[in-house]
């Protein structure tokens, strides 16, 4: 059933959900969130229409002295801008006050541990509920890998962004909001092309590559679940914070750059391609992965001073 806004901001809200899905966004982004302020106007602000700084500060202090996450504070500053943009007297939230927390460091995946995580999904049992998932998890964390993609971007992908004669990908809809086509080694598009045959015969017509039974992409919180049982049957430990499909990613990245070095390549040159691939919408993105790299990477030329601390003028020093 269709969430239907009841607070003084309801025509507001559907206004600005529609504004943003013209320029592009999923609309699905803020809605969560957007339902949390919602509830929140109705029952303490009922039939109020003005945005408030006394409203924003005691919406984000949240329930029982446990804060509202930075999304939800993120969705009520655009809501704000939107407001204040139609020429609304409305409050703005800061954006540092919408900061993520720094994320955790990538957990160092290695060749070891990656062998046995990928053994683990080829002996994944079948499913009762989902016949595919026996042959869709082997080649979603395969695909991911080979190609950096982020999680979302590999679970959402559509039949028709795989083209098998060209031996290319299309992703579309990736982090913020931005198209890429990736290139595909041969054997890897191979590896998708067979599984799509066996695909199509289990569930003929399917609209998304990875799919959940009832067509949609396979769920964020499905491929975290499945991620974790291949990995605790490959019998790999971890110290800390746990693995997780993202890390899959990182292992990426960092193989490339650890290969591109000891062929001897100019990092500095080659890097910027990196970044395109991985959709990355900063080289400074891209570049975050050296510093995970053995100490022999991070003694190379480019990682000197002059390669990237610009020089101080001496009176930028006083």
């Amino acid at each position: 059933m269709k969430y239907v806004f009841q607070s003084g901001f309801a025509q507001d809200i559907e206004g600005m959900l529609r504004f943003k899905e013209s320029l592009g966004h999923r609309a699905e982004s803020y809605l969560s969130n957007l339902r949390q302020f919602d509830r929140f106007c109705a029952e303490s602000y009922p039939g109020t229409c003005q945005l408030t700084k006394a409203m924003a500060d005691d919406f984000s202090a949240g329930v029982d002295g446990t804060p509202r996450s930075p999304g939800c504070l993120k969705a009520v500053r655009e809501l704000g801008k939107y407001l204040a943009s139609a020429g609304r007297d409305a409050y703005v939230i800061p954006a540092g006050f919408t900061r993520q927390p720094k994320a955790d460091a990538p957990y160092p995946i290695t060749d070891e541990e990656l062998r046995r995580f990928f053994a683990a999904t080829d002996r994944l049992e079948s499913s009762r509920n989902n016949r595919l998932l026996e042959y869709m998890v082997p080649v979603m964390f395969r695909l991911q890998f080979a190609c950096g993609m982020r999680p979302q971007e590999a679970r959402r992908l559509r039949c028709t962004d795989l083209d098998f004669l060209k031996n290319t990908i299309y992703i579309s809809e990736g982090k913020k909001h931005k198209d890429r086509l990736l290139a595909v080694r041969p054997e890897i598009m191979e590896m998708c092309r067979k599984y799509d045959c066996i695909a199509e015969r289990l569930r003929p017509g399917r609209t998304y590559f990875f799919p959940s039974v009832n067509d949609a992409p396979y769920g964020a919180q499905s491929v975290t679940a499945v991620f974790h049982k291949c990995w605790d049957a490959a019998g790999n430990t971890v110290s800390g914070r746990p693995c997780t499909p993202y890390d899959l990613r990182h292992a990426y990245a960092s193989r490339v750059l650890m290969g591109w070095a000891e062929q001897g390549k100019d990092l500095d040159a080659c890097i910027p391609y990196l970044s395109t691939y991985m959709g990355h919408e900063r080289f400074q993105d891209t570049y975050y992965y050296v510093h995970l790299l053995p100490q022999r990477l991070s003694m190379m030329g480019f990682m000197g001073v002059s390669g990237i601390v610009p020089e101080v003028e001496e009176d930028a020093e006083k």
